[in-house]
């Protein structure tokens, strides 16, 4: 990507990566952009020498730009990211968990054209075991394959998926769905496509528009939808015969909390018969 004058042109899911941090850090408190500049924008050693007359503008550039200034004092001022730790490990203003919505995996996952299927895999298996949940196979003895033998296992994968959302933050939901949509990319796995397909539309829809405003909502819902339809698994590489293979196979697995699969009955999910 070219570079214009000012500095280079940001994808479009970094600038709604910083906006969707910032309007969330300014909706639990009643902080002008000054103050928090007063705060979080200064380096450790540099704070005993600021006052509250300076000002480095860093958060009114988050603001408008979504971005600092390249002009800011970078021996005295933190960068983006050394502000978003510092505001995340803040306990005087109730800004925990903060953090977490600047670094989830979804923005990197957003400017993702292609993805090795190896890559595709170890970050499937990170969040399956971040999250507490584990892939069923419907041929073992289990209560879940004796539902898929009874149901069927696309119905069966619909509701063993929607009980495990339930138990994840919005961020985790939206990488979990946004994987095992690549992960269906062979044919044969139709059926779960249009369903991850549906609730990531949701997901999407309800994180945009809780952020943004119509128009900006628009745009990056829009955005957000059209990258996750438009990426591909990438077909380079030795091992991509040997992974699309096994996708066919344990990207229709059910997948459940790891505590529950033992336990779980039929009548533990709602609507299905």
């Amino acid at each position: 990507m070219k570079k214009k004058r000012g500095g280079q042109n940001k994808h479009w899911a970094e600038k709604a990566k910083v906006w969707s941090w910032y309007r969330e850090i300014r909706s639990r408190c009643d902080l002008s952009n000054h103050q928090l500049d007063y705060f979080f924008a200064w380096k450790e050693e540099a704070q005993p020498e600021r006052t509250p007359d300076d000002r480095p503008r860093s958060f009114e550039f988050i603001e408008n730009l979504a971005r600092q200034s390249t002009r800011r004092d970078k021996k005295r001022l933190r960068d983006i990211n050394e502000i978003v730790c510092a505001v995340g490990a803040d306990r005087d203003f109730g800004f925990d968990g903060t953090k977490e919505i600047y670094f989830a995996q979804i923005w990197e996952l957003f400017q993702k054209e292609t993805i090795a299927p190896a890559d595709l895999k170890k970050r499937m298996d990170e969040v399956l075991q971040e999250n507490g949940l584990v892939r069923v196979d419907p041929l073992k003895p289990s209560p879940i394959a004796e539902m898929v033998a009874k149901f069927g296992n696309p119905k069966v994968f619909n509701a063993c998926l929607s009980a495990a959302l339930l138990t994840m933050d919005s961020f985790s939901r939206m990488a979990l769905v946004w994987l095992l949509y690549l992960q269906t990319e062979p044919p044969s796995l139709w059926q779960y496509r249009a369903e991850l397909l549906r609730l990531a539309d949701g997901m999407f829809d309800n994180f945009f528009h809780h952020y943004f405003s119509e128009d900006l909502y628009l745009t990056y819902y829009s955005a957000a939808l059209n990258a996750l339809q438009s990426a591909r698994l990438d077909t380079e590489g030795d091992t991509f015969n040997w992974a699309y293979q096994d996708f066919e196979t344990t990207g229709s697995w059910p997948i459940f909390p790891r505590d529950m699969v033992d336990s779980v009955a039929e009548g533990d999910f709602f609507g299905l018969k």
